[in-house]
């Protein structure tokens, strides 16, 4: 039964990142493969400290457990609404074109080009994605490093 819930808990934690490499769902636009490992290697890190910890975890008192598990379930929902808010505002899907990936704060010639275009997608109507594309790369120190 111990073997049961092990072998479990392992499949639960590559459930995630298998599926975010195969769909890409909630992520960047090409970022499939880097957001599922990130997925997959934070999942093998939970796994093997509780591995480590286990005598000290079994050493705790289920109400320190509990507060604990609590305590990091919020920090992870906050965390999850935090990314869903800067995911929807980074990623500009329109009509007739592919998604456009924006810097969280835009600088330089790409603020410039929102500015005059009144926002994102009005940005995309006026410049074209080609255009913002190229200002992002190359007004923006933050880039993502792929």
């Amino acid at each position: 039964m111990k073997k049961l819930a092990i072998g479990v808990s392992a499949a639960v934690g590559l459930v995630p990142g298998i599926e975010t490499i195969r769909s890409g769902f909630a992520v960047p636009p090409g970022y499939n493969l880097v957001f599922g490992g990130l997925y997959e290697i934070c999942a093998a890190i939970c796994f093997l400290l509780l591995i480590i910890y286990r005598s000290k975890i079994n050493i705790a008192t289920n109400a320190l457990v509990r507060n604990i598990v609590i305590a990091c379930a919020v920090v992870c929902f906050l965390a999850l609404l935090a990314y869903i808010y800067m995911l929807c505002n980074c990623i500009v899907v329109h009509e007739d074109d592919d998604p456009v990936f924006f810097p969280l704060f835009a600088q330089g010639r790409l603020e410039t080009m929102i500015e005059r275009g009144h926002g994102r997608v009005g940005a995309i109507d006026m410049y074209g994605r080609d255009a913002l594309i190229g200002a992002i790369g190359e007004d923006n120190e933050f880039n993502l490093f792929l």
